[in-house]
């Protein structure tokens, strides 16, 4: 069984659609979104769902300062959320935190996303032309539909900071990657920004003693130390 693992992202989408649900009191909206890539115009598209409170209630403890804000069509956001790759090449993203720009859409900023990935290597890193190439495979779930493992080529420098990690990371190493996120050729790049491996190990430091312990410590100590009735 593959365990579950973080795919998020992070990026500025321009509404295209929105469908409005009602769903337990809550609204989820769904449509669809794109970014701007590069300096060709090029765009990436996005499926989102995006679960919002659409009242007008007031109540300052509801108006909690995570909670979404609802959707506009033709209107820009700064959006982080989970996410997985459709059969199509568009992104499927569950919404997590969004913030509303105020940039007219003429305006919308070229911006490749950022993603925070844990995975497990597939092989280990490879040399090539663009450096080292070491493949994982992440396992989202952002539905019961929707959980799909697929396969990211993680992208390093030949001179790069994480050379030493790269070059001694093992096959079915679990690491945690923070980088740019892109497509060549319908196959998903990632070039690292951060690399730590992932470890399971719990270190215990003997030397720190902790004010509870002492107190349980001495209570056990005077109830031994207290005389024995003779009567048994």
């Amino acid at each position: 069984m593959t365990t579950n693992m973080i795919t998020n992202i992070m990026t500025i989408l321009y509404i295209l659609s929105i469908s409005n649900e009602s769903i337990n009191n809550r609204t989820l909206q769904k449509g669809t979104v794109i970014s701007q890539i590069d300096d060709d115009d090029r765009y990436q598209i996005y499926k989102y769902l995006n679960y919002v409170n659409l009242s007008d209630n007031t109540d300052s403890d509801l108006n909690v300062s995570f909670e979404l804000i609802p959707f506009e069509e033709e209107n820009m956001y700064l959006i982080s959320g989970k996410f997985c790759i459709a059969e199509d090449g568009s992104i499927n993203v569950t919404i997590i935190t969004n913030v509303h720009t105020t940039l007219d859409k003429e305006d919308i900023p070229i911006m490749k996303p950022t993603v925070n990935l844990v995975g497990k290597t597939m092989n280990y890193a490879q040399l090539s032309e663009m450096g080292y190439i070491l493949q994982i495979q992440v396992k989202p779930y952002l539905s019961k539909d929707q959980f799909t493992p697929f396969l990211i080529n993680l992208m390093h420098s030949l001179n790069g900071r994480f050379k030493n990690a790269l070059t001694k990371t093992k096959k079915n190493s679990t690491i945690h990657i923070t980088g740019i996120f892109f497509f060549v050729e319908k196959e998903l790049y990632c070039e690292i920004l951060e690399f730590q491996f992932v470890s399971t190990k719990v270190e215990t430091d003997n030397t720190i003693s902790v004010p509870w312990k002492l107190k349980t410590n001495s209570n056990a100590e005077a109830t031994s130390s207290s005389p024995k009735s003779p009567i048994g």
